[in-house]
Parts: structure tokens; sequence; C-alpha cells
């Protein structure tokens, strides 16, 4: 009783640099939407789309799209999708139609005419994950085992001090992050409420003694390089000064700089091959730990910690622990170091 019709003049003149998109909100029960690419923070293509409207073309660089709805001048995600390959010298329309109402038998999606041609041609968006990943590292040198609640429920158990958990897949969206000692629901030391969006990779690092305990997360690049190691550097070390880590090869030096306590440095590429870490005060090249060569291979990525006190007098030696982000994410290796040439 409420069927209606709505037309727009199709524009399949090809452009020989991009592809020609539209949208068409055929969702009656949908709000005003936008959609964006990428994420929901992503560039938005298509701004303030109510029901029966049809846009008017854009032009984007042929490629590969992942498009995204949120509410008008939203950026929570409705839903996203995964990446599809719109071409150069095409025309495009994309239709949403459906229903939000998950009761119903008409689910809401999105299906990508192709103008040119016959305009029969089509392809259905598929929903991208809707999940994300975490893993977490403890470096609190004089707190027990701990246990990591994820929304009240306990995501990893029995966490022991300088190890990962390994990643675990939890819901994207903002989660909250408790932490208590091993077997207890009090004390609660760290409470944090974290956003994870979808299917990205991310580190919550406990620092600091137990009395002074922190988190903070950061995100993972765990994207494989081919032909280079990924690595980046973590300062866990509460009494230590800022650093600046010298990375020794065959073929020339590398370097990071001015990390400091909580600090996380950015990924850097390097070769794969041997390397021999060296640890000088910020701005300093006299060496204050020198660690036995040690190799990374390619195509991987890696997360080096400093953790421990650099007082010699306490129980929680200043330790170095390289974290291998592929895979589960649990795994590492520890820097040795050399005796010979270290200068502390």
């Amino acid at each position: 009783a409420l069927i209606d019709a709505i037309y727009s003049k199709d524009e399949r003149t090809p452009v020989s640099t991009a592809a020609k998109m539209r949208f068409v909100h055929a969702s009656p029960d949908a709000p005003t939407i936008d959609i964006k690419l990428n994420a929901g923070t992503g560039t938005t293509l298509f701004s303030g789309a109510s029901f029966k409207d049809i846009t008017s073309y854009v032009q984007q660089t042929g490629g590969s799209f992942s498009f995204v709805v949120t509410a008008t001048g939203d950026t929570n995600e409705i839903i996203a999708y995964q990446a599809v390959t719109l071409s150069n010298n095409n025309a495009y329309s994309i239709v949403a139609y459906g229903t939000l109402d998950t009761t119903d038998a008409y689910p809401f999606g999105i299906r990508i005419y192709t103008d040119n041609t016959t305009g029969t041609a089509y392809v259905d968006l598929v929903p991208a994950p809707t999940t994300s990943h975490v893993r977490f590292i403890h470096t609190s040198y004089d707190a027990p085992d701990v246990d990591v609640w994820i929304d009240g429920s306990v995501e990893f158990s029995g966490l022991v001090y300088g190890n990962s958990s390994g990643y675990a897949t939890i819901d994207k969206g903002t989660r909250n992050l408790q932490v208590t000692p091993t077997g207890l629901t009090v004390p609660i030391v760290i409470d944090q409420n974290l956003y994870f969006a979808r299917n990205t990779y991310y580190t919550a690092i406990a620092f600091d003694q137990f009395a002074l305990i922190d988190g903070i997360q950061v995100i993972d690049d765990k994207t494989p390089n081919a032909t280079q190691a990924k690595m980046r550097f973590v300062n866990a070390s509460p009494d230590a000064p800022a650093f600046d880590i010298k990375i020794w090869v065959a073929l020339g030096p590398g370097v990071i700089e001015n990390s400091a306590f909580k600090d996380v440095s950015s990924y850097i590429a390097l070769d794969a091959g041997p390397y021999i870490f060296i640890i000088t005060e910020a701005g300093s090249d006299t060496p204050l730990y020198t660690y036995q060569m040690t190799s990374l291979n390619a195509g991987s990525t890696y997360t080096m910690v400093a953790y421990g006190t650099v007082d010699g007098g306490d129980s929680y030696p200043f330790s170095v622990r390289v974290f291998i982000d592929d895979g589960a994410g649990d795994t590492y290796f520890d820097l040795v170091e050399d005796v010979k040439m270290a200068g502390n």
C-alpha cells in the first residue's frame, strides 16, 4: 500500500581515470545516513542521504573500497563492509535496501550495480567482521600474576610478569578492561574503558610498580612486509632514563630515539638479518646496555620491551624481551647482554 517509485538520470559515460558512483537510499526504516570509506571516521563519500534519495555521481580513482554506513554526522558504524574493487571507466549505483528490523525477512543490504553495458551486473557487499583483537603484556615489576577482565568476565587468567597473553578476539566497540590479582575480584588495580575498532589488533600494557600500576593501549601493525622486518620499542622500565636504541648491522645503523618511560615508538622497517642492539641515554653515544647479535626475519613484526628496573639492588633486573607480533602474539625471545661490551 505504501509502494512508491523514484528515478534519476543515469550517467553512463565513462571516465578513464576514475570510477563514477552514486548512492540510492531505499531502506525505509534506516536513518539519514553517510557512506564513508574504510571506517566511521573515514572520508565521507555521500552525506545526509535519506530514504528515497538518489545522490549525484561522485568520482573516485578506481581501486579497493571498504564502505561504512553511519548515521549522518556520526562516527559510530551502523555496519561496515569488506572491500570491493571498483574500476576506472565504469559507473556504479550503490543501493541500500531491505530493513534494519532484524525480526522481518528483509535484511539490510547494499548492492552495487554496474551502470555500463546492460546495467544488470551487480555485486553484493559482504559485512566486515564485527570483532577486534587484543593481547595484554604484564610489565608491572612487583605485581603478582594478574587476571584481565573484559566487560566483567575474565579474558586472560594468571598472566605472569614479563609475559604476553596472546591475542583474544572480542567484540568491537567500547569495552571495559579491568585488572586484578589472579583469582581475586578486588583490588581492581586497572579499570579503563577502551575503544576497539573492528578487525584491528591492539596491545594493552600494564606499567610501573604495583602501587602505581597503570595501563595504556596501542594499535599493532601485523601487516607483513615481505622483504623487511618491522620493529617498535616500548620503555617499560620506570626508573630508567629516556633511551636511544642504536641498531647496528653490516648495512649501516638505525636508531629509535628518546624513548621515555611508557613511550611506545612507531614501527621502523629493517632489512632481514642479524643485528646488534645498543641502548644509550637519549642523545648519548655511551652504551648502557649492549646485546649479542640476534636475527630478524623478513615478513615478521616485533615489539621490543625494556622492563624491570635499572636499580641493581632489587629483584627485578633490567631486561629486554622481544615479542613476535605474528600469529598468536605470545611468543618471544630475550636479548642476551654482551658482558664484554656492556657499558653499565
